[in-house]
């Protein structure tokens, strides 16, 4: 079918050119083919040979090339070929009247081959024309061209003067269509490079890889910017110097092991950028973080070093891109499918470095399936070509990790970090610290070394305890401040294994339950979230605060400084108290909406309407502590109860004991005794509810009410407002956000609606996937078929199974006999198995936990339950 748009183009094009043609040039030219023009050339060539006057007619080849395939591609779209007649007919009399005089015939042919060289062979965009509508604009934009250049052209060869104005005249007109010829290639090269980058973006976004990453990355290469501890030790380790240098390394796998807080990240980012410096092979790196499900998945490991990859070796795109369509995945949610990629790549790619730190805060079974991944990839590259795939792990010295390495055929090179291999850096970055303490309290050259020297022997190879300690001792103000930290009762002897907004952290403190408002003025901190809590937090981009480090949040759970059921009891009554606040009600006019969105009562909301469920789960799980008997656990009991009990009554939650269900009962069957179990019964079988409707639904608000109040105030922070600079103090300047409970940009939001609607169509696919833990589920399907299609591939049934492959079944006869109890078993080892039951022997026992097992089937089936979590 003919491309309309593009056929006025050239209508336009060729009916001005006919304007200014005689009858006869119009009689002349319509018929003229590509053979008549070669014709005339040969003739023209045969001529020059008997006079001796050869012009190298051969310079026209590139231009009756480029117009030959111009004119199959036109043909194609257009479905005629009248339109290239008038290409030939001028370049043929041009050719014949320019033929008789040397210097024009001269100059005629070397205009024809910079023409013919400025357009590209246009067959190669063939696919490139046929997907995108918008490239075949460029063939519209050559055509007008070439018939400028001949309606402009063919006047210097008319007339009986034109041997006298041709030199003087000719000059200028070939610098303009030169001009003219280059920017029609600058503009196909830019437009087959925009759709490219194109290509390349979809199929990032559909990587879906972790984005911060590389911006993690570039924060611990500033660490050591900052530090005069480099790290460049490291590369000068014996093995690390192996695996990156030599031509066969001893072992493809490395595995660098060592202690909490280490420093091992950031000796990762030492070997991350020595490898980044070899640009003629690409490196690959992922930085997994607890506690994100978005960084500490095999899926999410493989995805984020799949985009690194892409952008080392954009050869690949397409392949991706058609892989991506074959999907019919939203996002890229198979293990199976990534692991083909990163194959792909490695077979293409004569060398690839993959560095992989923290994977021991991946849970265990994700853990588990990495390796599995990873480590046959590499055993299948060492078959081919030994060195091709290596791949450096860094984690604490987990025994499931050292247990997946133990029973690869080739055992990697395995590296522990010990404190005498970083002790050198520790002391060079305390000594530069405590110059500063020296020079801050006017310590003597004996006190700054006894400080420096019980950091460095207080760290025992944990260089995050240095840095902890030296910031905590340059944060103080006077020197007493400084000796009371460094006296032996205050200094600490150790550091065990350690995000909400500024803003909602703010909206919190502010909060007063008894007056049922928000006062920020009076409850306002003077000083900035990170100046308060110091070296132990830091600020993500967002505004997001964050402990330091996952040895900061062991540290605090284990010991009396923060009691974590005590603490889980106050945020949910805090969230339970908020939300029935005024602002929350329906019959609330839009002034009183306004004042309320003014004064800043809003900035909890996202908070508490998202987490408010998930402290009651904690407060379940955590039944001993929070049924404590001491003062601190009696008092937010209580507060938890009275802010419960208005919660439930505000929004009409049932805590009739007759209608709640068994799991509801068993569940809450360690308070029975308290006066709380009613109403936490009754807020947990509505939670448990809500939950049990599937994944489309665990994503609202479950609560109707709340959800029309919370829309309602959403609505207002979008709406554009003469206040619009005290709500962004407030409430910050992405207010479009997204209404799914679960999603990053429920917290985050947008910038404008238009982006945030473009983020919610990736949601509101109608069919869903209804296997909980299914990472694809979130987004759904478009249609029932891909959703059946997903299901049998990634969730299969018996009876799936059973339809490919039916069985039929056989009797097997059971000869053999229990003496104790005369059952009978088709198998001896049965029996044997059996007889063990009655000796009592559990000889299986798991290899995690130490549970022990009378049949070695079920040790298998019960070490599964390690895998999952």
């Amino acid at each position: 079918m003919a491309d309309l748009k593009l056929k006025d183009s050239f209508d336009t094009a060729l009916t001005k050119f006919k304007t200014r043609l005689t009858p006869k040039e119009l009689k002349d030219f319509e018929f003229t083919t590509l053979e008549d023009v070669q014709t005339t050339a040969i003739q023209i060539q045969k001529t020059q040979e008997v006079t001796r006057t050869n012009m190298n007619m051969t310079r026209i080849k590139s231009f009756l090339e480029a117009m030959e395939q111009f004119g199959s591609i036109v043909e194609v779209f257009l479905n005629a070929n009248e339109f290239i007649a008038f290409i030939w007919g001028p370049m043929k009399f041009m050719l014949q009247a320019a033929s008789t005089w040397t210097d024009s015939f001269d100059v005629l042919l070397d205009a024809y081959e910079q023409i013919g060289e400025s357009i590209p062979l246009l067959m190669e965009y063939k696919k490139l024309f046929d997907q995108n509508e918008e490239m075949r604009t460029v063939l519209g934009l050559v055509y007008t061209d070439i018939l400028e250049f001949h309606r402009r052209a063919i006047r210097f060869f008319f007339g009986k003067v034109w041997r006298q104005i041709f030199r003087s005249v000719w000059k200028d007109f070939k610098t303009r269509f030169h001009n003219q010829y280059h920017r029609d290639r600058q503009s196909l090269k830019k437009r087959e490079e925009a759709e490219a980058n194109q290509s390349y973006v979809v199929v990032i976004d559909w990587f879906a890889g972790a984005s911060s990453n590389v911006e993690d990355h570039e924060a611990h290469r500033s660490i050591r910017k900052a530090s005069k501890a480099s790290g460049n030790w490291i590369l000068r380790h014996p093995k690390i110097e192996n695996w990156r240098e030599s031509d066969i390394p001893v072992s493809s796998l490395l595995w660098l092991k060592g202690i909490p807080g280490a420093g091992k990240t950031i000796l990762a980012s030492v070997v991350i950028d020595e490898c980044l410096k070899d640009a003629k092979n690409p490196t690959a790196y992922y930085y997994c973080k607890a506690n994100d499900p978005s960084r500490n998945t095999c899926l999410s490991i493989l995805k984020g070093l799949l985009s690194q990859l892409l952008s080392q070796c954009r050869v690949l795109v397409p392949f991706c891109s058609d892989k991506r369509m074959l999907s019919g995945e939203v996002v890229l949610s198979s293990t199976s499918l990534a692991s083909q990629l990163i194959k792909l790549f490695c077979e293409t790619l004569p060398k690839i470095f993959m560095v992989v730190d923290g994977l021991d805060e991946c849970e265990p079974g994700q853990r588990k399936l990495f390796l599995s991944e990873i480590t046959s990839l590499i055993a299948r590259c060492d078959e081919q070509e030994p060195g091709r795939l290596r791949v450096l792990i860094i984690s604490q010295d987990f025994k499931d990790i050292e247990r997946a390495f133990s029973t690869l055929v080739s055992p990697p090179g395995v590296t522990s970090l010990e404190a005498r291999d970083i002790k050198d850096d520790i002391r060079v970055f305390v000594l530069d610290k405590c110059s500063l303490l020296q020079h801050k309290f006017e310590l003597s050259q004996k006190q700054t070394s006894g400080i420096c020297d019980m950091t460095c022997i207080g760290s025992r190879g944990m260089f995050l305890f240095a840095v902890l300690v030296m910031e905590n001792l340059n944060a103080q103000e006077t020197r007493d401040q400084l000796y009371e930290e460094i006296s032996e009762h205050h200094f600490p002897r150790g550091l065990e294994q350690a995000p909400l907004k500024c803003l909602e952290i703010q909206a919190a403190i502010s909060i007063e339950p008894d007056r049922d408002t928000i006062d920020f003025e009076s409850r306002k901190l003077r000083s900035h979230i990170h100046e308060l809590c110091g070296s132990l937090v830091s600020i993500l981009p967002g505004d997001r605060v964050e402990l330091v480090h996952i040895t900061a949040r062991i540290h605090f759970a284990k010991s009396d400084i923060i009691r974590v059921a005590i603490v889980e009891c106050g945020l949910a009554a805090l969230c339970f108290r908020y939300l029935t606040f005024p602002c929350f009600k329906k019959d609330v006019t839009e002034p009183q909406l306004l004042n309320y969105a003014l004064n800043g009562d809003f900035g909890f909301q996202d908070y508490a309407v998202a987490k408010w469920s998930q402290h009651v789960k904690a407060i379940v799980d955590a039944k001993d502590e929070v049924l404590g008997t001491d003062t601190d656990a009696q008092t937010a009991m209580n507060e938890l109860i009275d802010s419960l009990e208005d919660f439930m009554i505000c929004f009409s939650i049932e805590t009739d004991q007759n209608s709640f269900p068994p799991a509801s009962l068993a569940a809450c069957e360690g308070f029975q005794e308290s006066p709380l179990y009613d109403y936490l019964l009754g807020i947990w079988t509505h939670i448990s509810s809500h939950e049990n409707k599937g994944p489309t639904a665990r994503n609202d608000i479950s609560l109707s009410a709340l959800n029309e109040t919370f829309t309602r105030n959403r609505t207002l922070l979008e709406k554009s407002s003469p206040d619009r600079q005290t709500l962004q103090y407030f409430y910050g300047d992405r207010t479009f956000k997204c209404r799914k409970l679960t999603c990053y940009y429920f917290h985050e939001g947008f910038k404008d609606a238009k982006t945030r609607d473009h983020h919610l169509k990736r949601h509101d696919r109608p069919f869903s996937c209804e296997v909980p833990d299914c990472t694809i589920a979130e987004f759904g399907f478009a249609s029932n078929k891909e959703l059946e299609k997903h299901r049998r591939t990634f969730h299969p049934q018996p009876e799936d199974q059973m339809e490919l492959f039916p069985v039929k079944k056989k009797t097997i006869e059971s000869r053999w006999r229990c003496d104790l109890c005369n059952k009978n078993f088709s198998r001896g080892f049965h029996l044997r198995n059996h007889q063990l039951s009655h000796a009592g022997e559990r000889p299986h026992v798991c290899s995690d936990c130490g549970k022990a097992f009378t049949r070695a089937n079920d040790r298998k089936r019960h070490e599964k339950i390690h895998t999952r979590r």
